[in-house]
């Protein structure tokens, strides 16, 4: 009996652990990227109010570009199957996930009056999600043609 107590408080402890490693975890990654984009919004000169509205910001961008995927998904079957060449194919794709993308930061940019982003600063700010989101694909590109 009392070597299952022991075994009890063992796993609460093990699973209290790792549910705190999860959050500071997370927590390490969401101030991450929320002082990124604040670093961004300063290179850029673009203003914002506070930090909650970049907070905010971040939420928006995250729920508009989400639903945005789902049609540059679709234009992207599209595009797969009109064109036959693969460099053509490459490009259309990239273009039409950094049109998505600048898409999103303008609709974001619009509905928010806390923040001002400049035309350069969505596009530059596009340019930027659309190579972090590949560089895991540029790798394997990479590797694969060695």
């Amino acid at each position: 009996m009392e070597r299952n107590s022991k075994s009890v408080g063992s796993h609460i402890i093990a699973i209290t652990l790792i549910v705190l490693l999860v959050l500071f975890s997370a927590s390490i990654i969401f101030f991450g990227i929320l002082f990124g984009t604040v670093g961004f919004f300063h290179i850029s000169n673009s203003s914002y109010d506070s930090i909650w509205s970049v907070c905010l910001f971040i939420l928006l961008l995250s729920v508009v570009s989400g639903f945005l995927e789902l049609f540059e998904y679709l234009l992207k079957i599209i595009i797969t199957g009109i064109s036959a060449q693969h460099k053509v194919t490459v490009l259309l794709k990239y273009g039409v996930e950094l049109l998505f993308l600048y898409g999103s930061l303008s609709i974001v940019d619009d509905w928010m009056e806390s923040i001002s982003l400049s035309s350069y600063s969505k596009l530059f700010f596009a340019i930027l999600i659309l190579v972090i989101g590949n560089i895991d694909s540029l790798q394997k590109k990479k590797h694969k043609n060695k």
